[in-house]
């Protein structure tokens, strides 16, 4: 069973679903799962979990200086091997 969303009535339910095949603008031949709500009827996609857009604490100035320290990137800013 997977997790299928209504946007229509803004529920969450379980169903196993059927694959629908399309092709995107974009990526070419794709493929999907959707369901039927069981109280409406409307066609729904997979339920996905928001992200919550919390960016990492990634220092990118100390990743370079240890880059540096290891003989990994020139003090002129481009890499070097």
């Amino acid at each position: 069973m997977n997790k299928f969303f209504c946007n229509k009535c803004q529920k969450t339910f379980e169903d196993d679903g059927k694959k629908q095949e399309y092709t995107s603008p974009i990526y070419g031949p794709c493929w999907k799962r959707v369901a039927r709500c069981p109280d409406c009827g409307a066609e729904c996609d997979e339920f996905r979990q928001k992200s919550s857009g919390k960016k990492t604490d990634f220092d990118f100035d100390s990743y370079v200086e240890n880059l540096r320290s290891r003989g990994g990137c020139c003090r002129s800013g481009g890499c070097c091997n």
